[in-house]
């Protein structure tokens, strides 16, 4: 195999194993916001819900 090619593939190789660690990060950042976003708002329903027991804790 010539070199260039050898070089173009790993070129490649690495551009798409950058990419694939940029989607992770920004889904994972998402999925972690998403989970922040959901617990908050449980908790404003369940303070909602039963207001003694949020005065409680």
């Amino acid at each position: 195999m010539p070199l260039s090619m050898a070089s173009a593939l790993h070129r490649g190789e690495i551009h798409r194993a950058v990419a694939r660690r940029v989607s992770n990060a920004i889904t994972s950042r998402a999925v972690s916001e998403m989970a922040i976003t959901d617990v908050t708002g449980s908790v404003q329903l369940l303070g909602a819900m039963c207001p003694d027991r949020a005065a409680n804790v």
